[in-house]
């Protein structure tokens, strides 16, 4: 697919018309350093302009974290070299500007300016920054192109003329904090109640997380879409569909399109769709274009426009402007009679611990169940969530700091979430965690998966159970009620699963208490006595559940109820016995 979208890339450049020439800048990345003296490269990544590849001027203010990295004196110049041929040092100038933009940040300000521009080439490389490197964490990426009191970073070509610029920012530091590969979701639109006759399916970028180049670019994709011939048609087999209202970032002149018939399956025909070279940042919600179809008032089976491969081994596909390819989640599309799918809806655990020792402990956050027809995928990209604990027995963070979150569930960066605690919440003596995760870092989770630990200290005591309580409730932030979106999105309907830390709460496994003999298995209470007598099952807070007559013998009572306590009352000629028995 690489070489096919590489071929359609130079034909699409030798057929451009561009008005202002474009470049991309890139910072390097220099994983696994060794303390010292580094030098991070600054390169061309790409250059499209139809006069000549020529370069007169520039500046540039690149800005380092000086925790890890230090280039120069304050005040004096940062050390350039290795320069390019065509670029030489004598009409660079550079100058260091501490703790700017952001304390804790270095900015160096680097010009050139010459009457005799040079050329540059893509991945052609202008000159390295020295830097003095030691080992610490920071922030991803650690050295940016960034704006010093509103002076953005330009560049003018050799005829005067101002470069659109694409910057990609860089970083120092440990490798195996970087994910290996950037992420998108792409979904064909759903057109519940279509009107026969021509309509118009959207193509849209619903999420998009690219850390490996540290923005996101889309420089070509080819995709393949199928649809269900018996309702919809776009175009003659072997010719190209029709594609409408582009985005402005995607010109139509960027495109090839084509229609195979019959493929992947015997009724479906499929679009063909390759676009090259994109070059520009994207951002969730955009749309690439509207596909046309004429749409007969049929029903079919929902979804009747998908994603797919075709002809074999030709993959939907999307890359950046380095060619690292997105892993990529498929949103189906549908168009026909309203057809209502379920809202997704989840299960979130926090986890139980019984007879822990005291001091610190990981309580862990679970989803115990999923379900998104509406997506057909298991991806979350922002969340609320209040988690609210007793402190008579339990304590995470300063008041007014962080809590700790630790053991994420790989698919999400721990730098997805955060967390800040409100004191007395929603009651005195509890604390609450308010998590958040914000839109645009997502990740996939599936049932019985853990989303992280929560670190807790734990001292020894006794509470009621449970002592961790998910709530909605925040004297403070009323409106901040706990919820959890799809990587479209749709909202969650979210079933909760408190949790407890403390000793085992249940004297109940198995009780003899003469003439009765109660046990509890398999969700099931067995109860044998010599006597009749009545029983009732309650709720710890008194709703009865059942009320049955015992028998002489054995006696059978379900208890398919949910996870808890319940407090059992026998009453028989000779005693009353009140115990408490868990149903697991």
């Amino acid at each position: 697919m690489k070489k096919i979208l590489y071929f359609f890339w130079i034909f699409l450049i030798s057929n451009l018309v561009i008005g202002s020439p474009y470049i991309s800048l890139r910072i390097g990345r220099t994983f696994d350093p060794v303390p010292g003296i580094i030098q991070v490269p600054i390169t061309c990544g790409y250059i499209i302009n139809p006069i000549d590849h020529l370069v007169s001027s520039w500046n540039w203010y690149i800005a380092y974290h000086s925790n890890v990295l230090y280039a120069g004196e304050v005040g004096s110049s940062a050390t350039l070299v290795n320069y390019h041929p065509e670029f030489p040092e004598e009409n660079y100038s550079t100058l260091i500007i501490a703790d700017n933009p952001l304390p804790g940040w270095n900015t160096i300000l680097i010009s050139f300016s010459t009457s005799n521009p040079g050329e540059i080439n893509a991945n052609e490389k202008f000159f390295d920054i020295e830097f003095y490197y030691t080992p610490g964490f920071t922030e991803i990426p650690n050295v940016n192109w960034t704006s010093l009191n509103g002076n953005e970073s330009n560049m003018v070509d050799g005829a005067g003329n101002s470069f659109i610029l694409h910057l990609s920012d860089g970083y120092a530091g440990p490798h195996n904090i970087l994910p290996l590969q950037p992420t998108a979701t792409l979904k064909i639109g759903f057109i519940n109640e279509a009107i026969p006759g021509y309509i118009l399916v959207p193509v849209t970028l619903e999420a998009v997380n690219n850390s490996l180049i540290f923005w996101n670019s889309i420089s070509s994709f080819g995709w393949y879409i199928a649809y269900d011939t018996e309702v919809l048609y776009a175009g003659d087999p072997s010719s190209p569909a029709t594609l409408l209202n582009f985005h402005p970032s995607f010109p139509p002149s960027n495109y090839l399109t084509n229609i195979i018939a019959d493929n992947p399956l015997p009724g479906w025909n499929t679009v063909a769709i390759i676009c090259s070279p994109c070059l520009n940042e994207v951002f969730p919600g955009i749309k690439f274009f509207d596909i046309q179809f004429n749409y007969n008032e049929v029903f079919t089976a929902y979804p009747n426009i998908k994603w797919t491969s075709s002809p074999q081994g030709f993959e939907t596909n999307l890359a950046d402007d380095e060619g690292n390819e997105f892993f990529l989640t498929l949103i189906d599309g549908y168009a026909g009679p309203f057809i209502e799918l379920p809202t997704p809806a989840a299960a979130l655990k926090i986890g139980t611990i019984y007879d822990p020792q005291p001091g610190s402990l990981q309580v862990p956050v679970t989803c115990e169940a999923f379900e998104n027809s509406l997506t057909g995928n298991n991806i979350i990209t922002t969340l609320n969530w209040q988690i609210a604990y007793d402190t008579h027995v339990l304590y995470a963070g300063e008041p007014g700091s962080s809590a700790i979150l630790t053991n994420f569930n790989p698919s999400f960066s721990g730098s997805c979430f955060y967390s800040i605690i409100r004191e007395n919440e929603p009651f005195p003596d509890w604390n609450t965690i308010n998590i958040l995760k914000p839109c645009g870092c997502q990740g996939t989770i599936n049932q019985g998966e853990k989303f992280f630990d929560i670190s807790f200290t734990y001292n020894e005591g006794l509470t009621e159970e449970p002592n961790i309580l998910w709530t909605g409730y925040s004297e403070s932030f009323k409106d901040y009620e706990t919820f959890m979106r799809d990587g479209n999105g749709n909202e969650f309907e979210l079933t909760f699963m408190d949790g407890y830390v403390g000793p085992y709460p249940f004297s109940l496994n198995e009780v003899e208490v003469d003439p009765i003999k109660v046990w509890q298995y398999d969700r099931k209470i067995f109860i044998e006595t010599e006597w009749k007598g009545e029983m009732a099952l309650f709720t710890l807070t008194g709703q009865l559940l059942v009320s049955t007559t015992l028998q002489k013998g054995l006696n059978v009572i379900p208890a398919d109820f949910d996870n808890s306590i319940y407090f059992l009352r026998i009453v028989t000629k000779h005693l009353v016995s009140n115990q408490k028995i868990y149903i697991p």
